[in-house]
């Protein structure tokens, strides 16, 4: 038995967040999907929520031992019956009309190579993730705006993509030796296969979400520092080992823009900034 889509989550010590991402999934005006839950708390929360809780979508649950997100995908993956897959946060709301708006604009592209990504509210902040004005729905996305402004939160891929690139790379992403871009490492990837990144604005995602006044997320230099480390290893792995010299531009400026806001800021922003930097120029010496 197939779906059209299966939607991943990597879960690690938040039932209580992950529970209010799940009712919001309640909500998808399209039904054709199954969810899968990793769990990779040392607690028994997670499994004993879902239990309480009763969810008209088929779930699979699977507690697992091993930290790291993108081995987390990876075992969904290998479980997942979806034609494409979503990799949906545990602290993310999907839209309502979410998966049907991905599902409108598949059925009008049936043979296109496509993955999509879409908006991102961001709650920490309370403004879009990234500047969307620019972007033009239903365009292919450069690589440039790839590296800034796909994050996995609004990604949908085919899963004969995942078939092809063979899982994303358990080296990168949170709870891995590199804690960030793994997502974008298997979209670079994904490039070299044929596959087209496109935007459409009516795919859209609140993230984080809040728990009452709580944050579930939190920036400090410690996680400024490690999704850094990420960004390096990237550079590292595309721009030098896979000789894509494009990214070199991107690089460059990232390093000039970090450099300048330190030279203007100070205390904790600076202290941000200092960190980003520092794991950046780790990621790059670390990754071989």
């Amino acid at each position: 038995i197939s779906v059209y889509f299966s939607l991943i989550i990597g879960t690690l010590n938040r039932s209580n967040i992950l529970k209010i991402c799940l009712n919001k999934i309640e909500k998808q005006t399209f039904r054709d999907f199954e969810v899968i839950i990793i769990d990779q708390s040392k607690d028994n929360l997670t499994e004993t929520m879902l239990a309480a809780e009763h969810y008209n979508f088929p779930i699979v649950y699977r507690h697992i031992c091993k930290a790291g997100l993108s081995n987390a995908r990876n075992i969904a993956l290998n479980m997942a019956k979806g034609k494409f897959f979503c990799l949906i946060d545990d602290d993310g709301l999907y839209d309502s009309e979410y998966l049907l708006n991905a599902y409108t604009i598949y059925e009008k592209n049936k043979d296109a190579k496509i993955i999509l990504t879409g908006v991102i509210w961001d709650l920490l902040y309370n403004k879009f993730f990234v500047d969307y004005s620019k972007m033009e729905n239903n365009k292919k996305l450069s690589i440039r705006e790839i590296i800034r402004n796909c994050p996995s939160a609004a990604l949908i891929i085919p899963y004969k993509a995942y078939k092809k690139i063979g899982g994303f790379d358990i080296r990168f992403g949170s709870g891995a030796e590199f804690g960030a871009a793994e997502e974008t490492d298997f979209l670079l990837s994904a490039i070299q296969y044929g596959y087209t990144i496109m935007f459409n604005n009516a795919l859209k995602v609140q993230h984080p979400i809040t728990e009452g006044n709580t944050l579930a997320f939190e920036m400090t230099p410690i996680k400024a520092r490690k999704y850094s480390q990420g960004i390096g290893a990237l550079y590292k792995k595309h721009m030098i080992l896979n000789k894509k010299y494009v990214l070199l531009t991107v690089y460059w400026e990232r390093w000039i823009k970090l450099n300048i806001k330190k030279l203007i800021s100070c205390g904790m922003e600076k202290e941000l900034i200092e960190n980003q930097l520092s794991g950046t120029k780790e990621g790059m010496r670390k990754y071989t």
